[in-house]
Parts: C-alpha cells; sequence; structure tokens
C-alpha cells in the first residue's frame, strides 16, 4: 500500500443478517444468531416493561447468554459499514479498529501471509479468486484472521482466528487473464462482532460508483510500499484515498503503455462493467500483495461505508495515470448473494462456483 497491486501488479444504511435463509438456525452447526458487543446489535426488541408496544429499544437479546463470549450476546440484525474506531482523514497508517471489516488471509502450511479480504457476515470473506489459487493440495490449509492491526503482533495481539472450511470461485474465473477475479470464503466457525471485527456494507446491484466528478473511496491493506520493495505484509495496516475514474480515462491510460492494446484486450474488462479502476496519482495507490483488499465508499448523508471493489491488478504502484484495476462488486451481488446461501446449506457445490476445500 503506497501512501504521501500479486497478480495486483504486473499484470443505504443496510443492517445485515449474518445468515442469509429463514430457519438456518435448524441447520447442523450453524449459529442462527450473531454474538455481538452491544454497540453494533441493531435488533429493535420490544420492551414490555415500558408498558407500550410502540417503544423499541436495542438492546440486545438476553437470551442464552452463555452461547456468546462474555460482553457479548445473541444479536439478529448487526450494524454493518460504521466502524466505532474513527476513520483518519489522512492517506497513510489507518487508525486502529477503522477498517474492522479487513480480513488477514494466513496459508496455515506456510504460516504466511496471503493476502486480504472483506468481511461480509459472521460466516464469509469475499475476496479476489487469485490470493486462493495457488493454495492447492491435499494439504492445503488456510485461516482468517479479524482484528489485526500489526502482523507483526500475531499472536500475542487479540484477533479471531477462524479456519476457512471451502472456497467458492466464480465458475468463469481465468486465472491468466483475472477476469470475473472473485472467491466467497466459507469459515467454519463464525466471527463474533465487536469493536475489531464487523461486516462491511454491500452495495445494491444498481449502485454506481464510477461518476462524475469521480468519488473519491478508500482503500487499505498490508501490501508492498513499492512495488520493487518486498515489505509485505507491511507493520501497520495503511490506507489510501483514491478517485474512481471513468471506464474510457482507464482504457485510454492503460491503450498509452508498450503492449497497451494487448492488456486492454486481455486483461481489462471495464466495458462489460465487471471492473473499475481508481488512482493515477503519485504514490497513492494500492500495490502488490494488497490483492483481495476492500475499496470502500462512505455515503455522505449517512456516513456509511459501503464495498465497491476488491484490489485485482495493475501495471507499477503509484505512478501518475496509472490505475488500479479493482473487481466492481455491483456487478457481483447476485453472485455473492446466491453463493453465500449455497454455502450455508452446507453442499459441497454452488452453481456458478467451483469449490475448493481446505483442512
Amino acid at each position: 500500500m503506497l501512501s504521501n497491486s500479486d497478480s495486483k501488479r504486473n499484470i443505504n444504511f443496510v443492517l445485515i443478517v449474518s445468515l442469509y435463509i429463514l430457519g438456518l438456525s435448524n441447520c447442523q452447526n450453524l449459529r442462527g444468531f450473531n454474538c455481538a458487543i452491544a454497540a453494533l446489535c441493531e435488533d429493535n426488541i420490544i420492551d414490555p416493561r415500558v408498558g407500550n408496544v410502540r417503544a423499541q429499544t436495542n438492546i440486545v437479546t438476553p437470551l442464552a447468554d452463555d452461547e456468546c463470549p462474555t460482553g457479548t450476546a445473541r444479536c439478529q440484525a448487526v450494524r454493518c459499514g460504521v466502524p466505532i474506531a474513527v476513520v483518519s482523514s489522512e492517506s497513510n497508517q489507518a487508525n486502529a479498529n477503522s477498517h474492522p471489516w479487513e480480513a488477514y488471509l494466513r496459508d496455515d502450511v506456510r504460516n504466511t501471509y496471503v493476502g486480504a479480504g472483506v468481511l461480509i457476515d459472521q460466516y464469509h470473506v469475499l475476496t479476489a479468486a487469485h490470493k486462493i489459487s495457488n493454495l492447492t493440495g491435499s494439504d492445503a490449509s488456510m485461516s482468517v484472521l479479524m482484528g489485526v492491526y500489526n502482523p507483526r503482533t500475531i499472536p500475542q495481539a487479540p484477533v479471531q482466528v477462524s479456519k476457512v472450511l471451502r472456497a467458492f470461485k466464480h465458475s468463469s474465473y481465468d486465472q491468466s487473464s483475472l477476469k470475473n477475479d472473485v472467491a466467497l470464503l466459507r469459515l467454519a466457525t463464525p466471527i463474533t462482532m465487536s469493536n475489531s471485527a464487523m461486516p462491511l456494507c454491500l452495495p445494491r446491484a444498481s449502485t454506481n460508483f464510477i461518476t462524475t466528478p469521480p468519488t473519491t473511496c478508500l482503500v487499505a491493506g498490508w501490501g508492498q510500499t513499492a512495488f520493487n520493495v518486498n515489505d509485505a505484509p507491511t507493520n501497520i495496516l495503511k490506507q489510501v484515498y483514491l478517485p474512481i475514474v471513468s471506464q474510457q480515462t482507464c482504457k485510454t491510460a492503460f491503450e498509452s503503455l508498450p503492449q497497451g492494446s494487448q492488456i486492454v484486450s486481455n486483461y481489462l474488462d471495464v466495458d462489460s462493467g465487471n471492473q473499475l479502476c481508481a488512482g493515477g496519482q503519485v504514490q497513492l495507490d494500492s500495490c502488490t500483495q494488497d490483492g483481495g483488499s476492500p475499496l470502500i465508499c462512505k455515503n455522505a448523508n449517512s456516513n456509511v461505508y459501503t464495498l465497491a471493489g476488491l484490489v485485482l491488478w495493475g501495471k507499477g504502484c503509484g505512478e501518475v495515470n496509472r490505475y488500479g484495476v479493482y473487481l466492481n462488486v455491483p456487478s457481483y451481488i447476485a453472485w455473492i448473494h446466491t453463493v453465500a446461501n449455497c454455502s450455508m446449506r452446507g453442499t459441497g457445490s454452488c452453481s456458478g462456483a467451483t469449490t475448493q476445500n481446505f483442512n
């Protein structure tokens, strides 16, 4: 992450109910509720003590608290996209817990950093498919860590760790071109919602982040600080503000590069609406090993952050008129919901996805 992408280089306020299917609590080994701190629970509970059925409070359901960790309780509707910590207005180091949806992906066999992703509910993390494509073999094993700020403090820091049970990659994912480069990770154990771990809001399929004038959004990650500096994961989570540019601006910039026509033809997928471009400023960019990191945009009226994109690829890092390429998440909302629903049914395969199992 450059501040003052992997394959990523070189080539409104909505309440989230984490379980997508009603009655899911009847499924074996699945938790039919969230465990959350009170500040994140948006359940509207009718309180009979008030004597007025219209009076509602945000009291967390007090039943079976022993099923949740100390300090949390059962909750059906968890707040998304509004961190408790303050999000810095600077492109530099992120404030601790200001990106509580940022997931740290770890290869458990090699105990190494794989990339980033984004928590969308207690059982699912969205990431770029190319981040996990090399984790193959009968012994492949990976985990998602939530609450990571400085990777050097793992495992001393209080982070939540959940094994990845399986990954669902888009069935049209092309590893050579990085088109349809998206995967949904199904976690073996649910994430407890806290000030350091909460879901990011998903956009509607109709949401358009490519606007005039350009929308300035935010990306955070542990990727390299320069294209030729292999320092990922960085000591502290970094963030950078980037403008989202038009498809034509992005195409024109790539076409000006050596072999630019080939790059546009083989890799760039903006005309379909499946990708978007952001950046193009000196030393302000996502970079190598930021793949899968979320590009987030804030609603000016509600101050809620929504997922706009995932870091995919680019040419170099932090150069003028060199744009990073991101998955355009609204184009994949139907796929995300369909696969998440399927995932929670416990089936080994889902329509529109190829399945990769982990130990």
